[in-house]
């Protein structure tokens, strides 16, 4: 039974960031050691990653929107590439953020891990299926601020963060766009549980702005009737995961969601997660679904 794990407990370092640019395009820290928390976990500002400073000028903890994103680039980030680098979004679920979901799901579900050395500036590596797969696809991870919390269990709640991780997700796209050769018509939302919530309410909220979404264990409530033409001309994919024994409320609205796309020809794939109670895909099913959002060939 694939067990979906958050690890606390984790040390935090402040730093002040700063970021220069080599002459092949490739973006390096003046200090690669340091770590910064965002409330999304514990990130590194090593030579692959590149803090996104909010524009807001609240600095309480508790106001996500005074909160950096954190975007990790590919390995070979080459900022003069032709062909523009697509954008995964990880976003939160309850008790953890984005980086959570890299380091407690990804890595712990790559069968090749070598457990209990998690490295960030590996992280794209947890993306392949095979130990010496030569990963081809090249794309940028948004890191949004901020950790799932029940006061975005109810509905009130629940469009706050909805409305909140756009306004984040529209600033930073558009910096990734300007600064770091991202091709901002091609970006796919992900999440678990609250994380998949979001990404389906984001889709269908504002439909034509996303190009895919992948979504593991949770109940897809979120309805608008305007967003499903857009959605189905777009040719927008949803990818979608759910546990054999998740609880029945979940099943029910996730079924019912299914049913929306099916009546309005909308495509996806749904797998069931056999023996599964709240759940993720499995690691093979989870890069499955980056090709067949992302259309990587």
């Amino acid at each position: 039974m694939q067990k979906f794990i958050f690890h606390p407990g984790l040390v935090i370092i402040s730093t002040l960031l700063f970021f220069s640019q080599s002459c092949t395009g490739s973006i390096k820290s003046h200090n690669a050691s340091c770590l910064s928390k965002n409330n999304a976990g514990v990130v590194p500002c090593g030579t692959s990653f590149v803090r996104l400073a909010s524009s807001s000028n609240s600095s309480s903890l508790e106001n996500l929107e005074a909160e950096d994103s954190f975007a990790l680039l590919p390995p070979d980030f080459d900022i003069k590439r032709a062909e523009k680098y697509p954008v995964l979004i990880t976003l939160p679920y309850t008790g953890g953020g984005g980086a959570d979901f890299i380091r407690s799901y990804l890595y712990n579900a790559w069968p090749y891990a070598d457990k209990g050395k998690f490295e960030w500036s590996k992280a794209h590596r947890y993306f392949t299926k095979t130990h010496f797969e030569k990963n081809n696809t090249r794309f940028i991870i948004l890191i949004p601020p901020g950790s799932g919390a029940k006061r975005d269990h109810d509905w009130t709640g629940f469009m706050a963060s909805i409305d909140r991780y756009e306004r984040r997700i529209a600033e930073n796209l558009a910096l990734l766009k300007q600064n770091y050769n991202a091709d901002t018509s091609r970006v796919v939302l992900s999440g678990y549980s609250l994380g998949g919530d979001i990404s389906w309410a984001l889709a269908l909220k504002y439909p034509g702005r996303y190009f895919g979404a992948i979504i593991m264990g949770t109940r897809i409530g979120y309805r608008n009737r305007k967003a499903y033409n857009i959605l189905k001309k777009t040719g927008f994919r949803f990818y979608i995961g759910m546990g054999e024994f998740e609880l029945e409320h979940r099943k029910k609205g996730n079924s019912e969601g299914r049913k929306i796309l099916d009546q309005h020809k909308i495509s996806y794939i749904y797998k069931t997660i056999p023996a599964g109670g709240h759940t993720t895909l499995k690691h093979s099913e989870f890069i499955d679904a980056l090709y067949y959002t992302f259309r990587f060939q």
